[in-house]
Order: C-alpha cells, then sequence, then structure tokens
C-alpha cells in the first residue's frame, strides 16, 4: 500500500505543549517538546498531528526518545485524540520512564486517564510500532524489524470518527521510517 503520509496537512497542535518538527523523507524529529508529558487528566505535550475520518494505520521506528531515556514522562508516542484540549478522550501507544510500550487511555472528556494491561514489550527490543484504526477496533502492536508485529492491544473504539492522529513529545522525539495508509 503506497505511502500517504504527505498527502494530508500535518501540523503542530493547539494542544498544551509544543514542538518544533523537522520532516525529511519519512522521518519526523520534533525538537523543542514542551510539557509535563500525559497526565492522569490533563495532558500536556508536543503534539505533531493530522486529523483521519477513516480507517487507517500509523507506523513507525522509534529512533530517539530523550525523555524516555531520562525517565520522566509518558510522552514519546503515537496518540489519538477527540480535540486538543488538555482533558479530551484520548488513547495514547508509546514509551514509558522504565523504557516498555504503554497504553494510556481516557474514556471521555474530563476523565481521569487509566493505563490499560499491556505485556512486557521494550523499546530496546522492539524498534517499530503501529496503531490501526478498523472496524471500530484500536489495534496496537510492536515489531522487531517493521515486517512482522505482534499485537500489543485490541481495544474497544469508543472515539468519534473524526480523531487528531499524531506523534508527541515533551522533550526530543524521532521517529523513522514513517507510514501513513
Amino acid at each position: 500500500m503506497k505511502n500517504k503520509l504527505f498527502t494530508y496537512e500535518w501540523k503542530v497542535s493547539e494542544l498544551p505543549g509544543g514542538c518544533t518538527p523537522v520532516v525529511f523523507g519519512d522521518d519526523i524529529a520534533l525538537h523543542d517538546g514542551k510539557g509535563d508529558g500525559l497526565g492522569e487528566l490533563y495532558d500536556e505535550v508536543g503534539y505533531y498531528e493530522t486529523t483521519l475520518s477513516r480507517d487507517f494505520s500509523l507506523s513507525c521506528k522509534l529512533l530517539e526518545s530523550e525523555r524516555a531515556y531520562y525517565g520522566v514522562a509518558l510522552s514519546t508516542g503515537i496518540m489519538l485524540r477527540d480535540g486538543v484540549n488538555g482533558d479530551d478522550a484520548m488513547i495514547y501507544f508509546g514509551l514509558g520512564p522504565d523504557g516498555e510500550y504503554h497504553i494510556i487511555r481516557r474514556a471521555s472528556i474530563g476523565e481521569p486517564s487509566v493505563e490499560l494491561p499491556l505485556g512486557r514489550f521494550s523499546q530496546t527490543q522492539y524498534r517499530f510500532m503501529k496503531l490501526s484504526r478498523t472496524r471500530g477496533r484500536i489495534l496496537c502492536a510492536v515489531s522487531r524489524d517493521g515486517e512482522n508485529y505482534e499485537t500489543a492491544a485490541d481495544i474497544e473504539d469508543s472515539l468519534p470518527p473524526t480523531v487528531h492522529v499524531g506523534f508527541t513529545s515533551a522533550f526530543k522525539s524521532v521517529y523513522g521510517s514513517v507510514t501513513l495508509s
């Protein structure tokens, strides 16, 4: 399937936080990420996003995550959001301060976010991640080689048809081999 990454308008989100994106080829670097990361009730993080109203699959190779290395916040990954207010419904799939993949979900506006159970997948072993929205399901998967993915979670999709989709950073994060199909 052809990579549709650049057929969509990508922008720095209005979500509280901020970042400076640099795009080269199919790689995205988010510099100067600001914010405290993903919180229980409120998110403040750099977010480089586009808006989609259909099923999709977004994948990448995680090349660098300074924030995760410093062990400070959940902030380096792929996120779906209902909106760009800090307390909107969302699903985050990415790294935690322990170097493992995590899933954080806020079911509706203003509710506390919760961490969903997830098997142990280390970023040092699984460099590729993918988040897909298909027929009412959100699939989170990881891969060692970018070809063969293992499902980390299969979540019922409770978000509206149109969502904000993108990459997060509260410091500096580099995503390589980004594909959107």
